[in-house]
């Protein structure tokens, strides 16, 4: 009994000694996140909410389905096509099939192969309208049918020639599932993803953060990083302090009033990468009297872009000179409207507006750079020129639904992008009579037309020149007012290499992320 008891004091004695002989307290979670040389951390204002490619509908959303599914072809940092599963491609002569060979070998997370059946069957559920998946009518709009010849090869028939498809295949709506998850999960498969990617999902906590870990089997060979994990920061503030804490190593966006000083903090630093993204106000052209193109051109008028970008966005952007972004491949500088608020408020007067009528203008707060800052500058713009304005801020995901729906707003700020890198995506979403996304409501038959001609035609000044006029079109009938380019600042510490955002689609791609 006496030799237990003993042996129980020494135990006990060690296990003091050894307590008190560390005086270093546990790591933080910043200290972790500084000392891991595997594990990355993102803070993102919001976090993605679909991650089912065909159904995905933000940016954030692409973040992390850029890391989980491989698409047949994608973009480089440069915005050049390159291919991913498939190793060649071919259009045949009258531009009406696009022919894939894939690669032989990959396989997905399931450790199920990726063959052409998986391609079709993914395409196949996405042009079930039945389905109802949010990019239908993407693909819908110039793909007929899809058919396969043995394992390692697959046609899409286009319903007529279709210049740009390439660039529709390369965006993330393109991503490849297998098939096997799809029958097992079902509707699902958002929640539960199954792509080919360099990583598969973990964890997923809704609201707070995604935890990815690195696919060991990736046919391009095993990622850098053990795991990335994307939290949820939507104040600004916060996502800054935890870059300069080194509880991030990265996050995105920066705010434009915090890039001076972490850029002048040793090891971080805050890049501005181009986007195709234009900041917008997109007006309810069904609403009166916004059914009138002068009083939506007064509003043009009206707005000072020039001080926006400048004293708002700090010049981290230039003034918009078109609907489309000058990084999208179509753009023509048609020019904006001055800043005249004498010329608006004659412009209103000639429709027959009188001081004083009330108008609305909604904004989301956290979505788009110094979102609300722009929104209520505008609101004193209005101001200015005899409006009664009603302004309104939502959260994103509210405001949303308010725009899908295409009624009860009237003037809205808002972004997009051709996420194609080419002006036909954009203009099918916005600007074509019954677009998926037309929140202004806007119609013009001629611009339909020419957007049919710009989709089938073959050569590329033909296809230019058409662009050109349609932006000139919308300049005139201004159912937008378009504000700025917008640009991605992403904030990274130094030990950080190979993290980009793509152009094309604002996506933050890690793909081959080292973490020094």
């Amino acid at each position: 009994m006496f030799k237990i008891r003993l042996a129980i004091i020494s135990l006990a004695v060690l296990l003091f000694l050894s307590a008190c002989g560390s005086s270093k307290p546990a790591p933080s979670q910043g200290e972790a996140a500084k000392n891991s040389d595997s594990d990355l951390v993102v803070a993102i204002n919001t976090l993605a909410t679909r991650l089912d490619p065909q159904n995905q509908g933000s940016t954030s959303d692409n973040f992390v389905i850029n890391a989980i599914y491989d698409n047949l072809v994608n973009y480089d940092k440069n915005g050049q096509i390159i291919p991913v599963l498939a190793e060649k491609w071919q259009f045949s002569d009258d531009g009406t099939q696009l022919t894939f060979t894939l690669r032989d070998g990959a396989r997905f997370h399931d450790d199920t192969p990726v063959n052409a059946d998986a391609v079709k069957t993914t395409f196949d559920r996405v042009l079930d309208k039945d389905n109802n998946l949010n990019k239908y009518s993407f693909y819908s709009q110039f793909i007929d049918h899809i058919t396969t010849e043995g394992d390692l090869e697959v046609t899409f028939h286009f319903k007529g020639p279709f210049s740009p498809a390439l660039h529709y295949f390369a965006q993330a709506a393109g991503g490849i599932h297998s098939p096997a998850n799809l029958k097992q999960t079902g509707e699902e498969v958002t929640n539960k993803p199954v792509g080919s990617g360099p990583y598969r999902l973990k964890e997923w906590i809704q609201g707070d953060r995604i935890v990815l870990e690195a696919n060991p089997n990736y046919w391009g060979g095993k990622p850098q990083l053990a795991s990335i994990t994307f939290r949820s920061v939507p104040e600004n503030a916060s996502r800054s302090l935890m870059l300069e804490t080194g509880e991030a190593d990265l996050i995105l966006p920066v705010a434009a009033t915090d890039v001076e000083r972490l850029t002048q903090t040793n090891g971080l630093a805050a890049t501005v990468f181009p986007t195709t993204s234009v900041l917008f106000l997109g007006i309810n052209t069904k609403a009166a009297p916004f059914d009138d193109v002068r009083v939506r051109q007064a509003l043009n008028y009206a707005v000072d872009k020039k001080t926006i970008v400048e004293k708002i966005l700090l010049g981290h952007s230039k003034e918009a000179q078109s609907f489309l972004s000058e990084q999208t491949w179509g753009f023509s500088p048609v020019g904006n409207y001055s800043y005249d608020p004498e010329k608006a408020r004659e412009l209103l007067k000639e429709a027959g507006i009188p001081e004083g009528t009330k108008i609305k203008l909604y904004t989301p707060e956290g979505r788009y750079p110094m979102d609300r800052r722009i929104a209520e500058f505008v609101q004193g713009n209005f101001q200015e020129i005899g409006l009664d304005v009603e302004f309104q801020v939502f959260e994103f995901g509210a405001f949303q639904q308010l725009t899908d729906s295409k009624e009860g707003y009237e003037v809205v700020l808002i972004a997009w992008g051709a996420s194609t890198g080419d002006a036909d995506a954009l203009l099918r979403s916005i600007l074509v009579t019954g677009g998926s996304s037309n929140f202004t409501n806007y119609a013009n038959n001629t611009l339909d037309e020419l957007t049919f001609k710009g989709t089938v035609a073959l050569n590329e000044e033909e296809r230019r020149g058409i662009y050109k006029e349609i932006q000139e079109i919308v300049k005139e009938d201004s159912p937008l007012i378009y504000l700025a380019e917008n640009t991605q600042i992403l904030g990274s510490s130094s030990h950080v290499e190979g993290a980009y955002i793509l152009k094309a689609n604002g996506t933050l791609v890690l793909r081959e992320t080292v973490k020094k």
